[in-house]
């Protein structure tokens, strides 16, 4: 069953959820970094690593990647670096030297071997040195982050299409060979469900043949029997979801969610298959389908 032309699949449109930008913008003072990565998820799920300078941006951030991205979670990074010296301010906390000092001349008095502390060594200790970051106009980080945030978001962008490119041949390969295994078993129902009323008649042959009464209603029985044990419905089911599947990935907006659910719809049909099916050779075809259709699924779950 070829419900869809490999020209029709080649029109599909499949957007991953993993990906990675990165961006940067420089102004007279400071360069700002954004990267930005995403990965699988229910939902949209943003996350923000941002200086305390530019804390101000994870509104904006917020918005820019919500109007873009409908699905994944997001990891935002952005960093500050000034560009000269003369941005950057050294401090010194002279109440933790001070502090310090004083515990050394405390332990000095107890200790009369203790080496007299120098100022090299009041300087070494972590903490006493700090570098601060210039009072930098919000105006002008806003413009520069703004700047990096669009080309890191640009490339993420990208880079999802890609990866959804690359998946789009693999997904309607294994979207055909669904669709192949689906019409063989198809073309094997009504052997199947022959074969059934043969073996039913013959074992009630076997059971009652050496007694004297009407096989009538036995029979009626055993095609009854049999015609509960017809598979067609799932059939039209498994058909009508495959349709739909093509169908949603052609689109253009979001479409993961709703593939995984056709999904589970399709496994749990070809469950229900499996139980039916008398002949070995279409239970086999269904295990099989059902394999295949757990592998659409792996890769339906990194679609947006």
């Amino acid at each position: 069953m070829q419900t869809v032309s490999d020209k029709k699949s080649k029109d599909w449109h499949l957007v991953s959820m993993t990906g990675f930008g990165r961006g940067q913008a420089i102004d007279n003072e400071v360069a700002i970094d954004v990267v930005i990565r995403s990965v699988n998820s229910r939902g949209l799920e943003i996350k923000y690593r941002l200086p305390d300078e530019l804390s101000f941006m994870e509104g904006h951030c917020k918005k820019a990647i919500s109007d873009s991205v409908e699905r994944g979670r997001v990891d935002v990074q952005m960093s500050l670096t000034p560009l000269s010296s003369a941005c950057a301010n050294l401090v010194i906390d002279v109440a933790r030297a001070q502090a310090i000092i004083t515990e050394a001349l405390r332990l000095n008095d107890q200790f009369q071997e203790v080496l007299p502390l120098t100022m090299g060594d009041v300087l070494g200790i972590p903490g006493i040195i700090k570098q601060t970051q210039p009072s930098l106009n919000e105006e002008q980080l806003t413009k520069a982050a703004h700047d990096a945030l669009k080309v890191a978001l640009a490339e993420l962008l990208r880079h999802r299409e890609q990866e959804g490119e690359g998946l789009k041949p693999v997904l309607c390969q294994m979207f055909f060979t669904s669709t192949e295994l689906i019409a063989a078993i198809a073309l094997a129902k009504d052997t199947d469900t022959s074969s059934r009323f043969i073996r039913y008649k013959a074992r009630v042959d076997e059971l009652f043949g050496s007694y004297d009464i009407s096989h009538d209603r036995l029979w009626q029985e055993v095609a009854l029997l049999a015609e509960r044990s017809d598979f067609t419905e799932e059939i039209d089911r498994l058909k009508a979801h495959a349709e739909y599947f093509a169908a949603q990935c052609a689109i253009g907006h979001s479409k993961g969610r709703r593939l995984d659910f056709i999904c589970q719809e399709m496994l749990r049909e070809s469950n229900t298959l499996m139980s039916k099916a008398f002949d070995s050779a279409i239970t086999i075809k269904a295990i099989e389908l059902k394999a295949e259709i757990e592998r659409i699924r792996e890769h339906v779950q990194n679609i947006e």
